[in-house]
């Protein structure tokens, strides 16, 4: 239960970034000269009033709304009623419609639901299965050259389906078929539809007309392209249809183009069942075309169908706090291309920072509103804004719209709800939080980072192979490569491990990946080692953490020194110094050298460790290393010492 607003500034947006990936801009939408939106044609030359019909009683539309007064009245602005269920028994089946063929060759299944009153209907499908080849659409009876659909099943599997909205109060559910299609594979069956009994633009707030306290939206051009941002969404409650306001969000990704959505939980709180996302449809471009100018039918302004995929989002209410009240949806089909995408900002405003909105109240063409965020009474200014308005207000519908910064047109939050109204257009209106709810939405909104995994890894030195996992924070919009190459450290490539450097492929949509490096058994007691690797970005189409850019490997000194020499077993026995040893002796040769101080040469000569006297003199390389000073390498400069005279046998003399 609330209202909503949203808004940006067709002037100076902000387009750096404080931190990591605090804002965005406003995305310009693609400049189209004719709105009018395309629709399917229904096949000519059909009979359409011999469709069988299945007649409903008139619903009792002065209880609905006194009922939705009812609901209204607890000082919080909810999302818009604007369709009650009517049950259809026993349930339409294939059997209740009928077929004929076209000129062309085609066969036309048909049935006629009747509402009695209804501006539209929406049809929800227990089951349906369609022909190879066929499609399902619905089509106003009075006017049934133009369809709405397809209609295609979930692929949520949300059941039951339920189908676009439809104008009229009868309205033509049909299969069509192209020629020399079987026809007995369609299956289908409806026990429910929803009755439309609201009409917008004919709607008043509180029998105040809108345009005595709501300002029209196109009375300010400065708002003209953010404002093609703002839409109107229907989604499925457990009392009926109702109506929001979203808002279509920029991505921090250059090369991104994901048709996001902002609007409330309480509006969209999930994918299936009751406010699921799986039966949003959304309206665009609900606005008039002039200042105060005529506002258009709903039904004549475009429209994206087939649901959307809940993406993130959290309750919460301005009134008991426990979150923010939002949610970002992922349209399945694409919006109209002249649609700008809304900018924002994780920056939090000061009190009495000028702020704007742009939203459907009532479910009614576009409005704005001005105002400023003020702190006389906020319930829980830790996850809402307070607005006091100085312009215009907001009204149930607005649920789900947002609030932007004046001069920047950046969305600091999504309307909860509030008391704000044209009888009290100085009550507040509570918006949730975007800097609150950006821990959720932002790796959704940010260019996908490319992280590894694990923020370290040790392995054995004799692992033979290092294989690092890395992952995208979300799925590439097309496909990316990410560079990568090792570091040195301590560790040294060609001894260690093989120096690697190269790219992985993600395609579009996926977001794992892996590689390889090399690593070499050193048999050498040198200790764990460390060296790094390191992800770089091969295209602006790919952000990368700096926080999980790189990771450190350690390699693990594994090698067993058995007799403490300092040299281990494996390179004793397998010669790595040149010299096979014996590794459970430290002195192989028994010369009184170590094994160690010998192959490593430790006091000017590498000698045999497995042989005593190297150079093969009659003196062992102890005696010429540590006492004569000789080199033990070289059997001939021990024939060159002189005598030595014994001064006590001279006195025998």
């Amino acid at each position: 239960v609330t209202t909503g607003c949203a808004l940006l500034l067709a002037a100076a947006f902000l387009s750096g970034h404080a931190g990591h990936a605090a804002e965005a801009p406003l995305r310009p939408g693609t400049a189209v000269k004719d709105r009018t939106p395309d629709y399917a044609r229904a096949p000519e030359g059909v009979r359409w009033d011999l469709a069988p019909r299945v007649a409903l009683s008139e619903p009792d539309i002065t209880a609905a709304l006194a009922e939705d007064k009812e609901l209204g009245e607890d000082g919080e602005k909810g999302a818009l009623r604007i369709g009650l269920f009517q049950d259809i028994y026993p349930p339409a089946t294939t059997a209740s419609g009928g077929w004929q063929d076209t000129p062309a060759g085609e066969r036309v299944w048909a049935l006629c639901l009747h509402s009695p009153c209804a501006l539209g209907m929406r049809v929800a499908f227990d089951r349906l299965a369609v022909p190879a080849g066929g499609t399902l659409w619905l089509a106003d009876a009075a006017a049934p050259e133009r369809l709405y659909g397809p209609v295609t099943p979930d692929k949520a599997g949300d059941w039951p389906l339920w189908s676009p909205a439809c104008p009229g109060e009868s309205v033509l559910v049909m299969c069509v078929l192209p020629a020399g299609a079987e026809a007995s594979g369609l299956e289908l069956a409806v026990s429910r539809l929803a009755h439309v009994y609201r009409d917008p633009v004919r709607e008043t707030a509180d029998k105040v007309e809108p345009g005595s306290c709501n300002l029209d939206v196109s009375c300010a051009p400065a708002w003209a392209e953010f404002a093609s941002a703002v839409g109107g969404l229907s989604t499925v409650t457990s009392h009926g249809l109702i109506f929001c306001t979203c808002t279509l969000l920029n991505e921090n990704d250059p090369c991104g183009d994901i048709p996001l959505v902002l609007t409330a939980n309480h509006c969209v709180g999930g994918q299936t069942g009751v406010r699921g996302a799986s039966s949003v449809e959304f309206y665009w471009l609900y606005q008039t075309a002039s200042c105060d100018g005529t506002p258009p039918g709903i039904n004549t302004v475009p429209r994206t169908s087939g649901g959307a995929d809940y993406l993130a989002g959290m309750g919460g209410t301005g009134r008991v706090g426990g979150g923010s009240d939002v949610t970002l949806l992922r349209m399945r089909a694409a919006p109209p291309a002249q649609l700008a995408r809304a900018g924002w900002t994780t920056t939090v405003p000061a009190l009495n920072t000028p702020v704007t909105c742009v939203h459907h109240p009532r479910g009614s063409y576009k409005r704005i509103s001005h105002g400023a965020l003020k702190n006389i009474g906020t319930p829980h200014p830790d996850w809402y804004h307070e607005v006091r308005w100085s312009e215009g207000v907001t009204e149930p519908a607005s649920s789900g719209s947002a609030l932007a910064l004046t001069a920047t047109g950046q969305i600091i939050g999504q309307l909860w709800g509030g008391d704000s109204s044209c009888a009290a257009p100085g009550a507040p209106d509570y918006y949730g939080r975007f800097d609150k709810s950006y821990a959720l939405l932002g790796k959704y909104l940010e260019a996908p980072a490319a992280l590894f995994s694990e923020t370290g890894v040790s392995i054995s030195e004799g692992a033979g192979t290092l294989l690092l996992s890395v992952v995208l924070s979300r799925p590439a919009t097309v496909d990316t490569q990410v560079l990568y190459a090792t570091g040195v450290g301590t560790a040294l490539p060609g001894r260690d491990f093989a120096h690697s450097a190269g790219s992985l492929f993600f395609p579009a949509g996926e977001t794992q990946g892996g590689l390889e490096i090399a690593l070499s058994d050193n048999v050498e007691l040198d200790g764990n080692r460390v060296f790094t690797v390191r992800l770089t970005q091969e295209e602006p189409c790919l952000g990368v953490s700096a926080g999980g850019a790189t990771i450190t490997v350690t390699l693990i000194d594994d090698d067993v020194d058995t007799d403490g020499d300092g040299l281990s077993d494996a390179a004793e026995t397998g010669g790595h110094y040149g010299f096979v040893t014996d590794p459970a002796r430290p002195d192989t040769d028994g010369d009184g050298l170590s094994d160690y101080e010998e192959v490593m040469g430790t006091h000017g000569h590498v000698t045999d460790p497995a042989n005593r006297d190297t150079d093969g003199d009659g003196y062992s390389d102890y005696w010429e290393l540590m006492v004569l000073g000789r080199n033990p390498l070289d059997p001939n400069d021990t024939r060159r010492l002189p005598s030595l005279r014994v001064p006590w046998f001279e006195d025998m003399d």
